[in-house]
């Protein structure tokens, strides 16, 4: 939830987050000419579980074309370790990844394993955006296990196998289900697989 997220801001290089229509809107004043993290934007305290695989997904776009950088890190008691790896060619091999946005939303979906966790390991994703200027925008952002992810795809095709009625589209506050059988149990999941609602 956006306000479960904080983050720190060195000096003038940026003004702090706002959240507008469920996206996080962070603008960059001032460049620092080699490092990101300046001005950064992050959620502790997570709890993912250690030696599984997981997806992170999350859509994001700038007001200028332009690159950011963002990574699951431990805290200085633990030497800013990126405590977990991922084989995708935008990381830097650990749990470290440099993006290009535009100013049109995209999709990022991205593989991390955290292999590399302690005992005294605090869980958290951190987003730095420094090295340019102008406004960032994150929206959607999610961490499932790739296990999680795939009985998503299985509900959808069990529930097709039967006709039902979901009504009116779009909705605002009342979402009617009907199904052909009784007492059965309905679960509503967002566009990247998270479960919003469980229902009989």
């Amino acid at each position: 939830q956006p306000v479960s997220w904080g983050g720190w801001i060195d000096g003038t290089y940026g003004t702090p987050w706002t959240v507008a229509d469920g996206a996080a809107s962070c603008t960059v004043n001032q460049i620092h000419a080699t490092e990101p993290w300046h001005y950064q934007f992050s959620q502790s305290n997570l709890t993912a579980q250690p030696d599984v695989p997981y997806l992170l997904n999350f859509k994001a776009w700038a007001s200028k074309d332009r690159q950011i950088n963002f990574d699951f890190e431990d805290t200085s008691a633990n030497g800013y370790n990126r405590y977990g790896v991922s084989s995708d060619p935008t990381s830097t091999g650990e749990s470290e990844w440099n993006l290009d946005l535009t100013t049109e939303p995209q999709w990022f979906k991205l593989h991390v394993t955290f292999t590399e966790m302690v005992p005294t390991t605090v869980q958290k994703i951190q987003f730095m955006f420094s090295k340019d200027d102008g406004t960032i925008y994150l929206d959607s952002m999610s961490l499932i296990s790739e296990a999680d992810m795939a009985l998503i795809p299985t509900a959808i095709a069990q529930n097709n196998a039967g006709s039902f009625k979901v009504y009116p589209n779009p909705a605002a506050s009342v979402l009617n289900v009907e199904l052909p059988v009784a007492n059965s149990t309905v679960a509503i999941y967002n566009s990247v697989g998270v479960k919003m609602e469980e229902a009989v």
